[in-house]
């Protein structure tokens, strides 16, 4: 039997969890709770067996991903069945968490997001445009999904979260998504 796991978030952080969209984008400024809530809603996502690439621009260890604050949500919302594994977060429902730096592997990361469930970006206020085109196409359905959406199953989507600070109106995702 799961537990069913109850987060609250912040009001305004609430249609990011909530409303079915494949790309969803969390602005806002330091301490705005936006990481958290999005640890939050990945760790519970992991007890249903899902499995999310965790991923920034430039990361050169585990010490530089988000590795610590998903671990943090878990520890303080007290979900059971978490196991650190240093260079993942496993669930006993068989989800899973694992980090990329994508500046140095993004060609490499093309087949390894084909299947995820979902991937969060930290601090996509740094993303490039190519890494930006390069993973909008990779992260897709794996080949079953494929097929039974080609059947005419209703088949969700990966979701792609970016959470980014303010600033530069000058950025990729700010260019491509947030212009006005």
């Amino acid at each position: 039997m799961s537990k069913r796991i109850e987060i609250e978030y912040v009001s305004k952080l609430e249609p990011i969890f909530t409303k079915p969209k494949r790309i969803k984008i969390v602005v806002g400024g330091r301490g705005s709770t936006k990481s958290t809530g999005v640890a939050d809603y990945v760790a519970a996502q992991l007890t249903n067996g899902k499995l999310w690439c965790c991923a920034r621009e430039h990361q050169n260890s585990i010490e530089e991903s988000v590795h610590r604050t998903i671990l943090d949500e878990i520890d303080r919302l007290g979900i059971p069945g978490f196991t650190d594994t240093k260079t993942s977060i496993t669930h006993v429902s068989g989800g899973r968490a694992f980090y990329k730096g994508l500046v140095r592997n993004i060609t490499s990361l093309k087949s390894t997001l084909s299947g995820v469930d979902g991937l969060w970006i930290e601090e996509g206020e740094d993303l490039s445009e190519n890494t930006l085109r390069v993973l909008t196409a990779s992260v897709r359905l794996n080949a079953t999904e494929t097929q039974r959406a080609i059947a005419g199953e209703d088949v969700k989507m990966p979701e792609i979260i970016i959470t980014m600070n303010r600033g530069t109106r000058a950025g990729a995702v700010a260019q491509k998504w947030l212009a006005r």
